[in-house]
């Protein structure tokens, strides 16, 4: 048996109107298997058909693929009025290049919606930072965490996964000090406040901006 033998399609379960058509790339008789390469679809769930020229259709009865994504957890939840908050999102089917899986906090339809940049990808993970040239927002000021998907949809987010607050409600830092440590040749930022958290990782990170 040879790939031109084969004959692979997928249809929508929600549409059978909707069929996406696959190439087989290979087939191996012994282990029983056939290679096909998908060129994407709508989200949704899919219904797979083999069909070999010969034999006719495969029984591939609850053979499903799902080509759907959707975001487990947002952590945090809430972040700063003034953006800049890294905020890391798990899910199903992302994509592994920056700008797969476009982010934004979307408010009042769309209209005013920030950009949470994509920092790091992976098939389960996003992280992205949120825009810390954003205008700022009122405390309180509700959003939803929206991931695009490579076809202009959105990541399902079930129930309250994805609801974002601004807050006002943020660290105080009321002394900063430098100095220089020669043994690792860096410049050494010490900050004194309040909510800073008991930990390094807990009390997030630094960035400077500055003309050079």
């Amino acid at each position: 048996m040879v790939a031109s033998e084969f004959s692979v399609n997928a249809t929508s379960v929600d549409n059978e109107d909707y069929v996406r058509y696959l190439n087989v790339l290979s087939v191996d008789p012994d282990a029983k298997t056939v290679r096909c390469m998908f060129g994407g679809a709508y989200s949704g769930m899919f219904q797979m058909s083999i069909r070999h020229e010969k034999y006719g259709l495969i029984n591939t009865e609850g053979m499903l693929l799902d080509v759907s994504s959707k975001v487990t957890n947002v952590s945090p939840l809430v972040g700063s009025i003034y953006g800049g908050t890294l905020v890391t999102i798990t899910g199903t089917n992302f994509g592994t290049q920056k700008t797969d899986n476009p982010v934004q906090l979307s408010t009042h339809g769309g209209i005013g919606s920030i950009d949470c940049f994509v920092q790091e990808i992976e098939p389960t993970q996003i992280k992205c930072r949120v825009d810390k040239d954003m205008k700022a927002k009122e405390h309180d000021t509700e959003a939803d965490m929206v991931v695009f998907l490579k076809t202009s949809e959105e990541a399902q987010c079930p129930g309250e996964t994805c609801k974002w607050k601004y807050t006002s409600t943020l660290p105080a830092v009321t002394e900063m000090t430098t100095e220089f440590d020669v043994d690792s040749g860096k410049w050494l930022v010490k900050m004194t406040g309040t909510g800073l958290g008991a930990s390094a990782e807990a009390a997030g990170d630094l960035q400077i901006d500055g003309n050079s």
